[in-house]
């Protein structure tokens, strides 16, 4: 018995623009004597995460002295990803799709990474029960019993933070759809958008109390739901996304239209949950009324869907040189390097400052002055 260990001359690369499972079949071939070939051959699956390259951003750039830049590398052919962004001593800044640095008053450097994102869902509500398809006074993100259509759904701060909704992005809205009842094999919406807001209410408190929403969805025409899509989420990726701040409650509102009012329903499930819900319908268009809406309890289960940072590339440095700088410049600083400072004490204790010359030209006489206020 013995084993020997084989390393390959050259490292197999598993880079991939989405994360990818690898199959990975190892066997013996044309080993004299070797009858019992059950034991021949192992197999293992590798998971590679998707790792971005390096952004693709100029490394030098030019910013007017006084203003801000805003920095947006290139998105990497079809991936699912975003930028960690860090200052000159490599402390996080954030993770977006771009940054804008502060008013630059002094060249400065701030580095630059790509991660990858994945999608995961937050599902708020666990009901089963439907909606009935033909009722005009239950709330459903698809019903389908009067032309026009405009509710609102708050979910709050508590429920969403036990769900796993993290603070942050919001990207997409879900709602399951049970059933498509009748004989058609699909309803058509001629219009059908989403809005998202927030707000620091726990419930609709009367009747026609609409919150305002930011439109962050819209169908860009016919809008289509078909049976054969039952017993499934209905997901819409937002064309914007909402940033929810994990302290407010949020609303999400639905304005949709239909070309003619169909016999055929469609069945959503909800969680029953009072005054947390709000419609109004009609034969005419009601989007635009800001006032109206009877309370329901009949709130659709919902998803909220988020990206999750996974593998993190090599950075890339991005150096900002100035242009425009005056000849003449003094700027004034505490010694800590911020603006503004707050002091307590019980003894007494010394405060420093210091005048920086960022002009072109030596600045040789100045006068430095103060004013203590407020005691």
């Amino acid at each position: 018995g013995g084993s020997l260990s084989h390393t390959f001359t050259q490292p197999l690369n598993m880079h991939a623009m989405s994360d990818t499972t690898y199959r990975i079949r190892f066997w013996i071939d044309a080993c004299t004597g070797d009858v019992v070939r059950a034991n021949d051959t192992v197999t293992a699956e590798a998971v590679s995460l998707y790792t971005p390259l390096q952004p693709a951003i100029a490394a030098t750039q030019t910013c007017a002295y006084g203003q801000a830049l805003t920095l947006t590398p290139a998105l990497e052919g079809g991936a699912a990803q975003s930028f960690r962004w860090y200052d000159s001593g490599m402390n996080e800044l954030g993770i977006a799709r771009s940054y804008t640095t502060p008013n630059l008053y002094l060249p400065d450097t701030f580095y630059v990474s790509g991660v990858g994102l994945s999608d995961f869902y937050s599902r708020v509500g666990s009901g089963t029960t439907t909606n009935v398809a033909t009722s005009t006074t239950q709330p459903s993100p698809y019903n389908t019993v009067r032309r026009y259509a405009k509710e609102q759904y708050l979910y709050t701060a508590a429920e969403l933070t036990a769900a796993g909704v993290q603070p942050g992005e919001i990207t997409s809205l879900s709602f399951y759809l049970d059933t498509l009842t009748g004989t058609s094999a699909s309803v058509q919406f001629t219009d059908f958008t989403l809005s998202i807001g927030a707000s620091t209410q726990t419930e609709f408190t009367a009747s026609g109390n609409n919150w305002a929403a930011t439109q962050v969805y819209s169908s860009s025409g016919d809008f289509a739901i078909r049976k054969a899509d039952s017993k499934t989420w209905i997901t819409h990726t937002l064309d914007s996304s909402f940033v929810w701040d994990g302290v407010s409650s949020i609303v999400v509102q639905i304005c949709r239209s239909l070309s003619s009012v169909y016999s055929s329903g469609l069945r959503t499930t909800y969680t029953s949950s009072a005054n947390r819900a709000l419609y109004t319908n009609g034969t005419t268009a009601v989007c635009s009324q800001t006032s109206a809406g009877t309370r329901s309890s009949y709130r659709p289960n919902i998803r909220f869907g988020q990206h999750q940072v996974q593998c993190e590339g090599a950075s890339r440095r991005v150096v900002i040189a100035l242009t425009g700088v005056p000849a003449y410049e003094a700027a004034l600083q505490w010694q800590n390097g911020i603006d503004t400072v707050s002091f307590t004490s019980c003894a007494g204790a010394q405060v420093s400052a210091k005048v920086m010359n960022l002009g072109t030209e030596p600045l040789e006489t100045y006068q430095l002055q103060y004013r203590i206020a407020g005691g």
